[in-house]
Order: structure tokens, then sequence, then C-alpha cells
């Protein structure tokens, strides 16, 4: 019985090598899917400054906001002295939009109408669409530019809230292309293995 010797000979430095080649394209493989998952974990609102109008008042922590992932986004909250109606408004960098009532079960009272615009959107991230989540009233006015309008709507307890998710342009070429570039490596590396 013949027994084969790895250990004298090239066949076992052909064999390392093979092995070695495996490894380098599982973690090229890897890594391609990591940068690709890096990119798009990045909300298209991350890092985009909201700045917001309110014709019934203003927003006690500025107009201004920077959408902060670490930070929950940005929050607004209204201003409104005359009906006492208190909102807060929260931009995820997903692009969720939730509305929160702060005092109580009430019917908001008319014109209370409230318009944000967004500056620093990647062009391929422009606002197309309205996917509504629990019932907020958004409307489009440009590809940078929503309308909320809370004029007599029902809430119920304190803190209740409507949702609604912004629909974005398509996801950017980068993106896409490291994408496909780690699927076709775990593709390439699936043909040699079997």
């Amino acid at each position: 019985m013949t027994q084969l010797n790895f250990y004298n000979g090239d066949l076992y430095a052909t064999f390392l090598q093979g092995k070695i080649m495996i490894i380098k394209k599982i973690l090229f493989g890897i890594v391609f899917l990591a940068l690709a998952a890096g990119q798009a974990i990045a909300g298209p609102l991350t890092n985009v400054t909201v700045t917001g109008t309110f014709n019934a008042g203003g927003f006690s922590n500025g107009a201004t906001q920077v959408v902060d992932p670490l930070d929950f986004g940005a929050t607004f909250f209204t201003e409104d002295t005359n009906s006492n109606a208190f909102f807060f408004i929260n931009f995820d960098e997903d692009g969720l939009v939730t509305v929160f009532n702060t005092i109580g079960d009430f019917v908001s009272p008319p014109n209370q109408i409230f318009t944000f615009s967004f500056s620093g959107l990647d062009p391929s991230d422009s606002i197309i669409g309205v996917s509504p989540v629990d019932g907020l009233a958004l409307s489009i006015l440009n590809s940078d530019t929503i309308k909320i309008n809370l004029s007599s709507v029902a809430f119920g307890d304190e803190f209740s809230s409507l949702s609604a998710q912004l629909v974005f342009g398509v996801p950017e070429p980068g993106t896409l292309a490291l994408l496909g570039l780690g699927m076709l490596s775990l593709v390439g590396l699936r043909r040699r293995t079997v």
C-alpha cells in the first residue's frame, strides 16, 4: 500500500497555494460586501441640513437642524403659544418622518402647516415619493421640500405619533458597483470550490 507523503515535494506546496488562494478570494469578497454594506447603512438624510417653517409659530430649538444618526436624526420642537399645540417632528437618516403629540388626547387646531427643505442631499437621493406608515399627511412640493399638514388632526394619548416614509431616488452607482463586485467574487469563489 502506497501512502502519499505531502511533506516531501511540490504536491504539498501546490496544495497550500490552492488553499491560500481560496482564503484570499473569500477575504476579497468579504471586504467588497462590507464596503457595499457600509455605503448602504448611511441613509439618504445622513448629515443633511433640514430647514423648517411653521405658519402658526416657530421652533423652540431653531429652524435649522442637521440629521445626525448618532443623535436620533433631527428633531424640531414647535412653539405655538396661540393654541398650545406642541409637536416634536423628527427626521431619521433613512427618511422616516414622525410627528409626536406632546399634550395628550386632542384635535389639533386649524392652520398647523409645516414646510421642510433639505439641503445637502446627494443628487441621486432626491425625494420622489412618500410611503404612509401611520397616516401622516405629508406632501412633496419639489425634489427637496415637503409639506406636513396637521390641521384638525385627531391625536390619541400623549406622545402618540404619526409617521410617513420619504422615498428617495435610485441608489448611487458606486454603491451598486461595490455590491455587484462583491456578489460576483462570491459567485466566482463558489464556482471554483464546487
